[in-house]
C-alpha cells in the first residue's frame, strides 16, 4: 500500500456557518472595521440620520413660511384693490427675508399704492 497524502473532500455546497462568531486575526482589515458594525456605531448613524432629517425639515418649513408670507402680501394687496405691477410682484416673490416680508405684510394692510410697501421708513 502506498502512502498517499490525505486530501480533504471538496465540499458540495456552501460552507456551513460557524455556531459562534469567528474573530478575525488581530490587525486585519476586518478587525479594524468591525467597530462600524456594532450597536453603538449604528445608534450614532441613526442619530445622524435623525439630525439630518430635522435640519432638512426645518429648512423646508422656513422656506414654506417665507413663501406663504409673500403670498399673503400679494393677496392682501389684491383684496384691497391695490394695483400690483409685475416688477413689484417679482420683488415680493423673490424676497427670502421673513422680517422684511413681515414689514411688507403690515404695510399692505394700509397701503394705497404698492410703492408704499418698499418705502424706507425710520
Amino acid at each position: 500500500m502506498t502512502d498517499l497524502p490525505l486530501v480533504p473532500p471538496v465540499p458540495s455546497g456552501p460552507a456551513p456557518l460557524p455556531s459562534q462568531p469567528v474573530a478575525p486575526p488581530e490587525g486585519s482589515v476586518c478587525r479594524c472595521l468591525s467597530h462600524f458594525r456594532g450597536y453603538v456605531a449604528e445608534s450614532f448613524r441613526e442619530e445622524g440620520r435623525r439630525e439630518g432629517r430635522a435640519e432638512v425639515m426645518a429648512e423646508v418649513m422656513a422656506e414654506a413660511q417665507v413663501a406663504e408670507r409673500a403670498r399673503l402680501v400679494s393677496y392682501i394687496l389684491a383684496w384691497r384693490g391695490v394695483a400690483v405691477t409685475e416688477e413689484a410682484r417679482e420683488r415680493i416673490d423673490a424676497c427670502r427675508d421673513l422680517e422684511v416680508l413681515g414689514t411688507w405684510f403690515d404695510r399692505a394692510i394700509t397701503a394705497s399704492a404698492v410703492d408704499e410697501l418698499f418705502e424706507h421708513r425710520d
